[in-house]
């Protein structure tokens, strides 16, 4: 979790994850300088399942996340933001689909509204569907598009993965988890689940937009996402092609 002065919510957050955690499990929690009492509010809980960390100076939340990611210790490892709400079973489903595939992705709900996301081309309820989830190329043409609802909060990653993933493009100051989804398309090794696994809160100081941008504005950014997806893409079949090759 990447957190920044997120004490109005952090706490209905950290409820909701860990009756969903085992004994063995972590939850990390990055502080990027926050200047309210996000951190002491975390620091509080005394689960020895916490791991606080805290930043001297603000890094933004992709490099927050980064290294969030690195440190995680356990084969599977969730996304979490700040101020949403993990649904119950959320755990469960998301890590039976990890014993098979590299990226599970997951849908949204809204907090305090009914029904899921609106999309960008006038949809009331833009969701992943599970029968896309062999659709790779589709997938990443509708990333292109803007037309796929990736939402880092709603995914879930094998450790294996992140030698690909990581790091993140320098360029990359937003839409890390486009890059996660192009990844995983690439290598064809996602699965989409149909069910709201959380529950998404929309508020002034929230990162994510209501409403997803404009397409054509994620056009620049999404293509050098694409090229570097690409890039590893080919890294990752050449680094499995040589260990194949020494069993």
């Amino acid at each position: 979790m990447a957190a920044y002065n997120g004490s109005k919510f952090i706490g209905q957050q950290i409820d909701s994850i860990l009756p969903q955690l085992a004994r063995d499990d972590e939850l990390i929690v990055i502080d990027d300088c926050s200047t309210d009492n996000t951190a002491e509010l975390v620091a509080n809980y005394q689960d020895p399942r916490i791991k606080l960390i805290r930043h001297a100076t603000n890094l933004g939340y992709v490099k927050t996340f980064q290294e969030a990611l690195r440190l995680a210790s356990g084969d599977y490892i969730f996304i979490s933001d700040q101020d949403d709400v993990w649904l119950p079973g959320r755990v469960a489903a998301m890590c039976e689909e990890l014993a098979r595939v590299d990226v599970v992705a997951t849908n949204l709900s809204v907090v305090g509204r009914d029904g899921g996301l609106r999309g960008p081309y006038g949809q009331t309820d833009w969701h992943l569907r599970a029968s896309d989830s062999r659709h790779h190329f589709r997938n990443i043409i509708g990333i292109y598009a803007g037309n796929r609802p990736y939402y880092g909060s709603a995914m879930a990653i094998r450790r294996e993965a992140l030698d690909t993933i990581l790091p993140f493009a320098c360029y990359m100051n937003e839409q890390y988890d486009l890059w996660i989804a192009i990844y995983a398309n690439l290598a064809r090794s996602i699965t989409h689940l149909d069910i709201r696994s959380v529950a998404h809160r929309y508020h002034v100081a929230n990162d994510t937009p209501e409403r997803p941008r404009f397409p054509l504005l994620l056009w620049t950014r999404t293509r050098l996402l694409l090229v570097t997806a690409q890039l590893y893409a080919r890294i990752l079949r050449n680094r499995r092609r040589n260990v194949n090759s020494l069993v």
